[in-house]
């Protein structure tokens, strides 16, 4: 499409607006794949981005073609429209970059639930790299929505630093579940011996401490009673001496 206007006399600001558009678009598919690898369904949202785009697209060279308005306004509003498609384009990839972290932060979430944070920090190398990009992401993502003028910068950072090392952590992160989960089933065996161990030792300790307690206390008393009685005789002693 785009060459086609390059051969026609088409003014150069409509050409390089259309090449953006061009760039966007792809852009946004290679993203919309990267999703789709997951699910179909996170692709949902910039695929309905990009077909309202593509009929932006034709309402405007509609218009432009239909002669309603002088060419000098028809020229300016068929540029207004062509910025306003390749906008659409980028949120349609920046949908489906929100989409992919939101289902692997989904996913690292279920493994947290399956196994522990403790117990993934010990075993799994990709669980603190993918943990603290996805919090630097989550951070670029939520300041891009409280202030619209970041968004492509923030984007720009996340596609060119963290998304792609997301993927590769997850990945690995699913692709070692099976061996995680034999680890945390040894661990957890051999936790539940530990507890079996004191149960069947804690009674008995329990009862050779009482035992010792016990009879300290009545060796204790054993020697404490006669003293006793000899302080209780001894002035009955003396007043009998007296007499």
């Amino acid at each position: 499409m785009v060459d086609d206007f390059r051969n026609d006399d088409c003014d150069r600001a409509f050409v390089s607006t259309l090449l953006e558009i061009e760039a966007e678009w792809n852009e946004a598919e290679r993203y919309m794949k990267a999703a789709e690898r997951y699910r179909n369904e996170l692709v949902y949202t910039s695929v309905n981005e990009l077909r309202y785009a593509g009929r932006q697209i034709m309402d405007a060279i509609a218009e432009y073609r239909s002669g309603k308005f002088c060419e000098e306004l028809r020229e300016r509003k068929f540029a207004s429209c062509l910025t306003e498609v390749r906008k659409i384009c980028a949120r349609a990839k920046h949908d489906s970059v929100d989409a992919t972290v939101l289902y692997i932060e989904d996913t690292v979430r279920e493994l947290e639930a399956t196994f522990g944070s403790a117990f993934l920090a010990k075993h799994a190398e990709d669980y603190g790299p993918i943990k603290r990009n996805l919090a630097i992401v989550n951070r670029l993502i939520e300041d891009a929505r409280k202030d619209r003028t970041l968004r492509d910068q923030n984007y720009e950072v996340i596609l060119r630093d963290h998304f792609e090392t997301i993927r590769r952590h997850h990945q690995n992160l699913t692709c070692d579940e099976e061996v995680l989960r034999s680890l945390y089933d040894q661990h957890q065996e051999d936790n539940r011996s530990k507890f079996d161990w004191k149960n069947a030792w804690g009674p008995a300790l329990l009862g050779v401490i009482a035992t010792l307690v016990v009879g300290g206390l009545g060796l204790w008393a054993t020697r404490s009673v006669p003293e006793a009685t000899q302080a209780q005789a001894a002035p009955l002693e003396e007043e009998l001496s007296d007499q």
